[in-house]
């Protein structure tokens, strides 16, 4: 008896389907967002801090997760635009020596944040390796998915997971419309990461809090 190789679209296929169906269970409401024309993300520098706008200075945005390792970070901008406070979130794959895809539900309060607008971007392509990202927003949580699929070449050949150093996974804006602070922060039971050969990775998934700055009021 001959035993196949699984077919290298079943990640792909396990990471979205697993994203859909959170996002099913979770938020039945929502419906998609995004940009069909996903931009590329390359590996890029060292991790940037948050910036606040002149026009925000009574507004700051406080990341808090681990420095180092393999990471889900997260960076933010906070800014001023038509009398509101706007912060531009970007979700960040950081230090993952070997990624095949990811899944996860990054939480907010829609009483304190309004989502406003969202874009995904191509993480994990590679030599031969097609990327694949997803963004959906629902009520009170952004559902995320990447992954990646073979260009090409034998179905049977051996899955290769991509070496992450920074990518920018996904970018969302925010407006601010209620009492700070508040926290983003990714729903524990709702993340998945997978190498190449299916091992589940536990990453560290990063957290926002958006606050008022010192001296600011809200």
């Amino acid at each position: 008896m001959v035993r196949h190789a699984r077919p290298t679209a079943t990640p792909l296929i396990a990471v979205i389907a697993l994203g859909a169906a959170l996002l099913l269970t979770s938020c039945r409401d929502a419906a998609p967002a995004g940009d069909d024309d996903a931009t590329a993300s390359l590996d890029v520098g060292a991790d940037a801090g948050t910036v606040d706008g002149a026009g925000a200075a009574s507004t700051t945005a406080i990341v808090t997760g681990a420095a180092s390792g393999p990471r889900v970070g997260l960076e933010a901008t906070v800014f001023e635009a038509d009398a509101a406070v706007e912060v531009e979130v970007r979700v960040l794959l950081l230090d993952i020596p070997d990624l095949f895809g990811a899944a996860s539900h990054l939480r907010f309060d829609p009483a304190a944040l309004e989502l406003i607008d969202t874009k995904e971007h191509a993480v994990l392509a590679g030599d031969g390796w097609a990327p694949r990202a997803l963004v959906h927003a629902g009520k009170d949580r952004v559902l995320l998915g990447a992954a990646r699929v073979r260009e090409g070449g034998s179905p049977y050949s051996p899955l290769e997971g991509a070496k992450v150093g920074k990518q920018v996974w996904a970018t969302l804006r925010f407006r601010v419309i209620g009492a700070l602070p508040t926290t983003l922060a990714f729903d524990p039971a709702r993340t998945l990461a997978r190498s190449a050969d299916y091992t589940v990775l536990a990453l560290d998934w990063a957290a926002l809090e958006v606050r008022p700055a010192a001296g600011g009021a809200r």
